[in-house]
């Protein structure tokens, strides 16, 4: 599907979405062609009942042909400590340069950030295509959670973590 978009529309719709904070992650995966990480912030919980998530993948990252419904995938919630792993894998890297850190384990021939925030893994139920990005739907098969919470954010196109854990009502 093509879409067609107001240039400014698009400048200011890049511009609006510079204030919205989101959380880091890697998604990885593996195919018979190898191994793929890449740094995102375009996930969300889809469902707690079957629990499942949203993935938005641009369909020119290496990644996207190894993340085909059935196959597996696994998101890792990146801590602010993690910030060179989310630029290795959102471009400073490419191929098997991204998997340099001694963190990588082979989790039955899927990479799994080992110390992450918390890592996700999946089964893609489904791929739906929408102009310049693929939409997956990922069924959740295991979760490990770390006890500390200091994650990783992008803000204002920048790497930032969170200095306080108040409540709005806090401040």
């Amino acid at each position: 599907m093509e879409i067609e978009i107001n240039k400014s529309v698009g400048s200011l719709f890049r511009t609006a979405l510079r204030g919205l904070a989101s959380g880091v992650v890697i998604i990885s995966s593996r195919n018979a062609e190898g191994r793929f990480a890449m740094s995102a912030t375009s996930i969300t919980s889809l469902s707690m009942d079957p629990p499942s998530l949203l993935v938005c993948v641009n369909k020119q990252a290496s990644i996207y042909q190894s993340l085909q419904p059935g196959n597996d995938f696994a998101i890792s919630i990146l801590s602010k400590q993690d910030q060179m792993l989310a630029e290795m894998c959102g471009g400073k890297a490419q191929g098997e340069a991204r998997f340099a850190s001694s963190r990588w384990l082979d989790d039955s021939g899927l990479p799994i950030l080992s110390g992450a925030q918390a890592t996700i893994r999946c089964k893609i139920e489904e791929r739906l295509s929408y102009g310049t990005h693929g939409v997956f739907i990922g069924s959740v098969k295991s979760c490990e959670v770390s006890d500390t919470i200091d994650p990783l954010v992008y803000l204002d196109g920048r790497y930032v973590g969170i200095d306080s854990m108040s409540t709005c009502s806090e401040v």
